[in-house]
């Protein structure tokens, strides 16, 4: 009986150690392994240096798809969509680029989109009049109209197209971004940028003038003259409410920073040496503070403001 009770106990103890180990060797298979080879593989792609997975790369390749099937409003919609749910994604920087070609084909395109119109002009009515009443400018009714000069008669047909845009600078990465009615519309990156001492930020500012000025006799240029695309062009730029400028937008192909005389109460203030034309050679001097751009990035921004469009500074 002794034995039989010693034989069935060696019996339950070697079930509980043959099911111990059998539970032990599941776990070790099913959990422990499968927690190991996930994390070798995550030590193999941190070791192979691989970028991580871009969840935007999908929508825009999908977007480049549809360019190129000419699907081209459903194309602008899906970077938008990119910008909007993967502002992170590495493929934002050509998203951007090319939604700002697509706006700039669409906003001088003659069609009826964006409170676009066919104007008929009334006698008494001057180009400046008309643009100031339709929120545009001389500068886009000159070029999407094609006018050689600011002679209207009765009766002629214009092409108006509303210029609702703002701007948002941001002083740290000197980036440029135009704003349609608070929506993306292009980006710029400014050569130089440099805002008053008193100026904190952030700030708002907005235009309170343009100016063109012919490089050959200093004369003011007008949108309609073809000496107008060589034209050295600023906004100067005001705070809200104020009524003196604060500091000015304009190009700026060569900048260098030189001395210049003072009076003797006053002390040394720099100055920039301007190279309007791109020839090598400094026309004309400005002062240090202001935003200063590309030439065919002020020849696309100069026609989108109007005085009081918003110009906003961050950081």
């Amino acid at each position: 009986m002794r034995t039989q009770l010693k034989l069935l106990l060696f019996l339950i103890v070697v079930g509980i150690a043959t099911g111990t180990f059998a539970l032990a060797w599941w776990m070790y298979r099913n959990i422990v392994s499968h927690d190991l080879d996930i994390a070798s593989e995550i030590t193999t792609m941190k070791k192979s240096a691989l970028p991580p997975p871009d969840p935007g790369a999908h929508h825009f390749r999908t977007a480049v798809d549809l360019i190129k099937a000419r699907e081209l409003d459903p194309a602008r919609d899906g970077l938008y969509k990119l910008l909007r749910q993967f502002p992170r994604s590495p493929t934002t920087v050509q998203a951007k680029r090319i939604i700002n070609e697509m706006n700039f084909d669409a906003l001088y395109a003659h069609d009826t989109g964006s409170g676009k119109r066919d104007y008929i002009v009334q006698p008494g009515d001057s180009l400046l009049a008309i643009a100031n009443k339709n929120q545009t400018t001389l500068e886009a009714i000159a070029r999407v109209n094609g006018l050689t000069s600011f002679n209207l008669q009765p009766g002629d047909h214009l092409f108006l197209i509303p210029m609702n845009f703002d701007l948002v600078v941001d002083v740290s990465t000197k980036k440029i971004t135009i704003t349609r009615e608070g929506r993306f519309f292009g980006e710029y990156d400014a050569i130089a940028l440099t805002p008053p001492p008193t100026m904190k930020i952030p700030a708002s500012l907005e235009v309170s003038a343009k100016s063109a000025t012919s490089p050959v006799d200093g004369k003011s240029a007008n949108p309609v003259t073809i000496g107008f695309l060589d034209a050295t062009k600023r906004i100067t730029l005001k705070r809200k409410n104020a009524t003196t400028a604060s500091m000015q937008i304009t190009t700026a192909k060569l900048a260098k920073a030189i001395p210049v005389e003072a009076a003797p109460t006053a002390p040394p203030k720099a100055k920039l040496a301007i190279d309007a034309d791109g020839d090598g050679t400094p026309e004309e001097e400005v002062p240090t503070y202001g935003l200063f751009l590309a030439s065919e990035d002020m020849e696309e921004l100069y026609p989108l403001l109007r005085r009081g469009s918003s110009v906003t500074f961050v950081e």
